[in-house]
């Protein structure tokens, strides 16, 4: 998303099976990527941004993308 915040109606929109996705199937979906990836990464990948949604932490990225330059 270029680093945009989406709530979680645009994130809906950008599922390709959108008609059965709740904001709470979102919220939920979140959660467990969180809780797989808590033990293995140094920061969350998932920033919620309150009553606005979720972004990709991109100083996480850039840092990957780095260490794997080098």
């Amino acid at each position: 998303a270029g680093g945009r915040v989406l709530n979680s109606e645009k994130i809906t929109q950008l599922c390709i099976c959108n008609d059965d996705i709740s904001e709470s199937a979102i919220h939920t979906a979140v959660s467990r990527i969180r809780s797989k990836l808590k033990n293995k990464l140094s920061e969350p990948i998932i920033i919620t941004r309150p009553q606005a949604g979720y972004c990709v932490n991109h100083t996480y990225l850039r840092n990957i993308h780095l260490r794997n330059k080098s």
